[in-house]
């Protein structure tokens, strides 16, 4: 009989998304040197496709949104894979001794050196209420912690749901602005002023 319950028990136990070591079907990774498990949800697949099953207690819904940094061949075939994650925006989103690592907005090129299209536009089109991050543990290092190989990853250029294309507009959209406020400014300027006779 427990012989029975036993995956049961297991698969109440244990969560996808959760703190490693991770379960069958997942993909132990690094992102911004924590530690995350993953799932492989292919390069054509949506967001709803993401195993939903999270632990218990945890805001943060699966996304699509992580793709492996560019450490090797960029030709390979798993390099157009995607992976993934609990999506958040803050620490209070994700499980139980995890901590939500937003993407970069501050250094306009990553440590690959691709460029970073949110840094270029932060804080002044994208607000901090905007910035999307995945939730990540605390990799065990130290004395008799066994390194285990790690898949490192990035986000995607479409994660936090900035594609170049939503720069571009913004860019568009806040030149537009300042063009025009420069117009008005000017024409009240040098408006002439008419002269009674």
């Amino acid at each position: 009989m427990v012989e029975r319950l036993w995956p049961l028990l297991l698969c109440l136990a244990s969560a996808r998304y959760d703190k490693p070591p991770c379960l069958e079907g997942e993909t132990l990774a690094s992102l911004s040197g924590r530690s995350l498990c993953v799932t492989d949800c292919g390069p054509e697949v949506a967001h709803e496709a993401c195993p939903y099953e999270r632990p218990q207690g945890t805001f943060a819904k699966p996304k699509c949104l992580l793709v492996p940094a560019p450490t090797g061949d960029p030709t390979h075939p798993d390099m157009r894979k995607q992976f993934c994650a609990l999506e958040c925006r803050s620490d209070s989103y994700c499980p139980k001794g995890a901590k939500c690592t937003l993407i970069d907005a501050l250094n306009e090129r990553d440590p690959w050196g691709e460029v970073n299209p949110v840094a270029r536009n932060y804080p002044h089109l994208i607000s901090d209420d905007e910035l999307r991050g995945v939730c990540t543990f605390r990799t065990k290092t130290g004395k008799g912690v066994k390194a285990a190989a790690t898949l490192e990853l990035k986000f995607s250029k479409t994660a936090d749901g900035f594609t170049l294309g939503t720069v571009f507009f913004l860019l568009l959209w806040g030149w537009g602005i300042s063009t025009l406020h420069l117009q008005l400014h000017s024409h009240t300027l040098y408006r002439p002023t008419s002269t009674s006779h």
